[in-house]
This record gives structure tokens, C-alpha cells and sequence, in this order.
């Protein structure tokens, strides 16, 4: 279903299996840009609207919608396999568990290389700083961290794309780091190297396959950290990863790193008045008063989709506030330095390589192409929201009265679709009762009772 046709669709990594699906209509209630629609008792998600924060996806109670992921198979395709791994991964293992023990046995799953997506943060840091700086008249400057974010402000609110920072994050720039260091060092070609990131949510892998900003990510694959920490903890309870020698160097971690995907990690190595907010109901209000400018004064904005940031991540296993916990336990062990010299001589071609193309909108509310058409169908809209009883049932298939107005101006669905429309029209003889069913059962599929079922006189209420 896209009820934009003008808008090219995002890739989406949040699937329904409609096998399973029983349209309880839960992920239809709690979508935050109503992308979800009920047809033919089954969830539908718009591809427009979608911008894979996963709510969904925590709310169905039975498991029928679902996070795609590559194979990982897909690894034997290369000579070298890099897996870059966000720090909140480590996060989901209790302190018997080092940094390093964690490392080898990821690299137990035929990796040549495993780094933190968060290597790089350091240098981001310093051109967010700048950028920040070099662009005073633009304000509240936001960070693009969460893709999902990104998404949101480019599908809910456009008029605020011009404030998104126009920076590639620490998993891109990572894995643009790696490539070039095992180009340079191994003498390969480019596509000898396969960067896979495991990822704690939906959004990220969403950015992957369809980067914004950008015409192709510098990753190759996507696994999902829920069942990628299944494939590690089996491992790390064989003696094989204890008794192995390690490799590798340990690496140069700062405390920067581990604390970035944290709520306020980016905010508080800022010299700037800023806000740090998670959870996308209260993004959504906030950002809503930042459009009214109802809120100003903030220099810069950390959003994060999920509730804690990464460590809530719906692909992520242990409880979300242990995990905050674990890291900040590990961040204390660490220097506090933030400075990026650990990715020389690769900083400056790094710098070329950091920013993407301006952030363009992409509002879902765009209703034609053609402005005095999308006035006109504006307009019919609010006549229809008018007509509707305003009570957001739900029983029409759509979260909203509101949506369902906008669905019929754009052709997705009908007035009659209101359950309060059609019982009337049958009441009053305008359309036969057998059709106002049949419209219940084009929405909600064939769930309604068999009337043979009931027994005369049976007194079911008692």
C-alpha cells in the first residue's frame, strides 16, 4: 500500500507476515506517523509514511510483524569479513565477559577484523563541533545519529530538514575507515571486502540499503544483533575462546565511545546549550513545538527513537536500562579523551569523505504534485474529517478519522468505510445490510460470527 504514489518508497526492513497476522490493529494504534492500515484483516504498512522506529514491531503480540536481515552466508562471498559491532552489543553480556573475550569470539564466526561502530566518534565529534559553529544562523542544529529520526523530520516534519547536520555517522565513517586501511594495507581491491554491521534496530538497517543523503552505504550486510548475540554466546560457552591467544591489538577505546549511542552521549561533548530526548512520542511533541517555535534557544538537538536510545533497541536482548548500567560501568574504566589521532593517516581523506548531500523532505501530507490540485483535494479532505464522528475508533481500518479522510481523497478507501457511515446508510435503507457486512469484511476479513452459531432463547450475557 502507498498512498503517496508522487513519493518514491524508502526501503523498509519491518515486514508483516500475514500468515500470522490476526489485525488486533495494535501496530496500527501505536504507529507514530499512522502508516498502518488494517485491509483485508491483515496490518498493511505504507511505505511512505514508515519510518521503521519499530513500535510495531514491540506491540504485536504475536510476533507477525518482523525485522528482515541478510544471510549470513552471504559472508563467504569475500575474502575479508569485517564485522562492526555497536558498542551497546557488549553492553548485553554480564562483567564476566571482557571487551576483548567478546571480540575473539565474534571473530570465531569467521571475521577477520571486529570493530565498534563507534570507532570513529571521535572525529565526528570535532567536524559536529565545527559545522555547529560555521552555521550560527541555523538553529537548532540536529544530529542525524538515529536514521529513524531522520526519517521522521523528513516525513512528518519537512520544514526541518534544513537543520539536520549533513554528517555521515560513526558506523559509516567506520566502515570507510576500515575499507581504505585493509585497501592500503592488503593491497586488495574494494569489493574483496565484506562490512557487516550488527544491528540493535530496524532503522539502521533501513539506512543501509537506502542511504540518505548518499547513493550507496560503505556497508555490505546487515545482521541482527538478537540473533547474532544467540551465534556469540554459544560460543563463548565452548573453552575454545579462553584458551585461544588473541590476534589482534587490543584496541584504543575512550570512554566517548561507549557512552555515544547512550541518551546524551552526543549532547554532553557539546560546547553548545542542547537538548538530549528519546522515545519517539516525546521526540514527536517536542519536535512539534520546535515547528510552532513554541520551543527556542537550543543550539542543538540529540533525538533518539527508542526509549534509552540504543540500548532500547528492539533487537536488542538484555533489559535496556542493565545494559545503560554495564556500559557506564565500562566507560568509567576508560579515558575520557575524544580526539580522533587513532585513525591517522586516514583523518583527512575521513574529513573528504564526512558529510553527504542536503536532507530533503519528503512530507507525507504532500496530497498532489500539482498545488492547485493539492488545495482542492486539501480542501475535500477537511470536508470529509468534518463529516466523520471524530472518535478514532479504528473500525474503519485506519488509526484516525483524520486518515481515513485523507485515504479517501487519495483514493486508498471510501467514506462508506466509516462503521457509523455504512450502519446508517443501512438503517436508512440506503444501502442493503448484506453490503454494509461485506464492507466490515473487506476491512477486518471474515471474523464475523456465524449467526447459526447462537441458539434461540440462549441467554449469553449471563
Amino acid at each position: 500500500m502507498n498512498n503517496h504514489p508522487n513519493i518514491s518508497p524508502f526501503h523498509h526492513a519491518l515486514k508483516v507476515d500475514t500468515d500470522i497476522c490476526t489485525a488486533c490493529s495494535h501496530c496500527m494504534r501505536n504507529c507514530p506517523t499512522e502508516a498502518i492500515r488494517i485491509r483485508q484483516g491483515k496490518a498493511v504498512i505504507d511505505p511512505a509514511r514508515c519510518v521503521d522506529c519499530g513500535q510495531c514491531y514491540s506491540v504485536c503480540p504475536s510476533g507477525a510483524i518482523y525485522v528482515e536481515q541478510d544471510d549470513f552466508n552471504d559472508l563467504l562471498r569475500f575474502r575479508f569479513k569485517i564485522a562492526i559491532v555497536p558498542m551497546v552489543f557488549w553492553g548485553q553480556f554480564d562483567s564476566r565477559y571482557d571487551f576483548d573475550t567478546i571480540r575473539r569470539a565474534i571473530k570465531m564466526l569467521g571475521f577477520d577484523a571486529v570493530f565498534p561502530g563507534e570507532y570513529s566518534t571521535g572525529l565526528l565529534n570535532e567536524l559536529m563541533i565545527e559545522y555547529i559553529h560555521s552555521h550560527p544562523d541555523v538553529r537548532p542544529l540536529i544530529s542525524c545519529f538515529c536514521p529513524a529520526i531522520v526519517r521522521l523530520i523528513q516525513v512528518r516534519f519537512p520544514s526541518l530538514t534544513p537543520n539536520l547536520i549533513p554528517l555521515r555517522q560513526p558506523l559509516d565513517l567506520t566502515a570507510i575507515y576500515l575499507r581504505k586501511t585493509f585497501t592500503d594495507t592488503y593491497s586488495c581491491q574494494s569489493n574483496e571486502i565484506g562490512i557487516f554491521y550488527i544491528t540493535p534496530c530496524a532503522a539502521k538497517i533501513a539506512a543501509i540499503k537506502s542511504p540518505v543523503g548518499e547513493e550507496k552505504s560503505a556497508i555490505d550486510g546487515v545482521l541482527n544483533l538478537n540473533l547474532f548475540y544467540n551465534r556469540v554466546r554459544k560460543i563463548l560457552n565452548t573453552p575454545d575462546v579462553w584458551t585461544t591467544a588473541p590476534d589482534e591489538k587490543t584496541l584504543d577505546l575512550s570512554a566517548i565511545e561507549v557512552k555515544w549511542t547512550h541518551t546524551g552521549g552526543e549532547k554532553n561533548n557539546m560546547p553548545f546549550g542542547g537538548a538530549a530526548i528519546d522515545g519517539m512520542s516525546s521526540v514527536i511533541a517536542f519536535l512539534e513545538q520546535v515547528e510552532d517555535e513554541k520551543i527556542t534557544g537550543f543550539d542543538f538537538l540529540e533525538l533518539r527513537a527508542c526509549d534509552e536510545s540504543c540500548p532500547g533497541g528492539i533487537l536488542t536482548v538484555a533489559n535496556r536500562f542493565w545494559v545503560v548500567d554495564r556500559m557506564q560501568t565500562m566507560a568509567k574504566k576508560l579515558p575520557d579523551s575524544t580526539k580522533s589521532q587513532k585513525l591517522q593517516p586516514y583523518s583527512n581523506y575521513l574529513k573528504q569523505h564526512a558529510y553527504i548531500e542536503p536532507i530533503e523532505p519528503r512530507g507525507m501530507q504532500q496530497l498532489d504534485p500539482d498545488p492547485r490540485k493539492a488545495y482542492q483535494k486539501l480542501q475535500h479532505l477537511e470536508n470529509l474529517a468534518k463529516m466523520l464522528p471524530g472518535i478514532d475508533c479504528g473500525v474503519c481500518g485506519a488509526p484516525t478519522c483524520r486518515a481515513l479522510a485523507e485515504d479517501v481523497v487519495n483514493h486508498q478507501a471510501s467514506i462508506s468505510d466509516c462503521y457509523f457511515v455504512h450502519m446508517s446508510l443501512a438503517e436508512n435503507g440506503r444501502i442493503p445490510y448484506e453490503r454494509s457486512l461485506k464492507i466490515n469484511e473487506n476491512i477486518w476479513g471474515k471474523k464475523w460470527p456465524d449467526p447459526d452459531f447462537f441458539k434461540e432463547g440462549e441467554d449469553y450475557d449471563s
